[in-house]
Parts: C-alpha cells; sequence; structure tokens
C-alpha cells in the first residue's frame, strides 16, 4: 500500500510550462492510474484561489473536484492548506476530505512524518506569510463574501499575476529551513513540504527533508511505500528513492 503526496499545482493560475488543460489532464491521468492506495495527501496550493460561495461552485475546477471525491470516496484523503487555499472548508468536508489546517502527523509502522505547506516556516517569503495573515480571519472572508463570484475570481487572478512574476525570481536562501532541522530533531523520521516549488531530497541528520517542487513546472509529486521514500516526475520517472 502506498501514500502519495501532491502539492502546489495552482489549478486556474494559467502559469506553468503546460496549458492548463494539460495540467489537468495530466492529473487526472496521476490520480487514474494509481489506484488503490492508503493516502493521498494534497499539500497545499492546490488551486490559485478558492473561495467557498454558499451556492456556487467554480465551473473551472469541476473536474479536479470529481476526482478528488470519488478518490475520497474509498481511501484517506488529506488537504493540508497552503497560503492560497486558506478558505477551503465544509465543502470539502462534504466530499470525505479530511481538513488540515497546519500541519499533518503520521504515524507510519516504522517512522514518524510531518506534512506541511511550508509558508509559515520559509523565513524569507513575507508574501506567503502576509497572504495568510489577510485571508487567514473571518473580516476578509466576510467582506469577501459580498462580492460577485465572476468579479471575485478576476480579482484574484490579477493579484495573483502580479505575485507570481515576483515569486519567479526570487532565490531561496534556506533549502533547509532552521525549522524543519529542529521538527527532525524531535523524533520526526521525514518531514515533506510544498510552497517553494523545487523538487529536492536532502539527509539533515538522522532524518530526512523532502522539497515536494510543483505541478506547474516540475510536475512532481511523492510516494511512500513501505519505508521508501519516491520523488516522482509526471508520469513515472523517478527522481529520487531514499530509505527512511
Amino acid at each position: 500500500m502506498k501514500t502519495y503526496i501532491f502539492s502546489d499545482s495552482h489549478f486556474g493560475s494559467l502559469w506553468g510550462g503546460v496549458e492548463e488543460n494539460e495540467k489537468v489532464r495530466r492529473f487526472l491521468e496521476l490520480t487514474e492510474k494509481i489506484g488503490k492506495v492508503d493516502r493521498f495527501i494534497l499539500l497545499g496550493d492546490i488551486f490559485d484561489f478558492w473561495f467557498e460561495y454558499r451556492y456556487v461552485i467554480p465551473r473551472v475546477y469541476f473536474p479536479i473536484l470529481s476526482r478528488i471525491a470519488e478518490m475520497a470516496k474509498d481511501r484517506e484523503v488529506y488537504y493540508v492548506c497552503g497560503n492560497h487555499d486558506l478558505w477551503v472548508g465544509d465543502f470539502f468536508e462534504d466530499l470525505g476530505v479530511k481538513i488540515v489546517r497546519d500541519e499533518l502527523r503520521i504515524n507510519f509502522d516504522d517512522f514518524k512524518a510531518l506534512f506541511i505547506h511550508g509558508d509559515r516556516i520559509q523565513k524569507t517569503d513575507l508574501g506567503g506569510q502576509l497572504t495568510r495573515f489577510i485571508m487567514g480571519n473571518r473580516v476578509s472572508r466576510f467582506l469577501f463574501s459580498l462580492v460577485h463570484p465572476d468579479l471575485g475570481f478576476a480579482m484574484a487572478r490579477f493579484v495573483s499575476r502580479m505575485s507570481r512574476g515576483r515569486s519567479m525570481n526570487k532565490k531561496i536562501k534556506e533549502p533547509v529551513p532552521s525549522a524543519v532541522e529542529r521538527i527532525l530533531e524531535k523524533g520526526v523520521d521525514l518531514v515533506v513540504m510544498g510552497h517553494i516549488h523545487l523538487p529536492f531530497v536532502k539527509r539533515v541528520k538522522d532524518g530526512l527533508f523532502v522539497s515536494l517542487g510543483d505541478w506547474m513546472w516540475h510536475f512532481t509529486y511523492g510516494e511512500i511505500e513501505g519505508k521508501v521514500f519516491r520523488l516522482m516526475r509526471y508520469p513515472d520517472e523517478i527522481l529520487e528513492s531514499v530509505t527512511i
């Protein structure tokens, strides 16, 4: 049995190495072929923008939502919220998805793992922290609920386009955040993080740190089977295979 981890697709952003329709098609193909697994972990920023209107479901996201609902019928599906999808809520719970606001800890048979989006622990990312601060409060949510959905999504796409231009030119000064090192020193064997959009695996003392990459440019994802972590690239290329 396996656990799959997927992050930073930013569906709806219109950014990436392929057209949006192709990005969606690849996700649907991947989730179709993985078959029976124990868990599927969505590690944040799945949608470039998500807001739960009372009566409206974004049309552009419908194929993704349908697949997530289908997967949640017969396996554990977790949604660890990132800084672009803080407004995920009851709708996903109705689909059978378990919502995680901060970090997800899972005790496997032979090791302990922590899954986190990463915007809170990447010190250099003030933009991500600011986004979480603004969007992570009830006042912002209420005010945005008053905006017509078409206008709301247009505003969100405009803001995303501006921030994406800045983030593409940003260099990572701290590949392994000091917070991750402290976590691995406290009995956790594996930390898997999204957010920085760069796929790599690093040994940190007795633990393992994985930066998952993204589903925009790299099309990478994670796979855990037994005590082995594999960093994969679509469709089924193994970039790294490491024993935890």
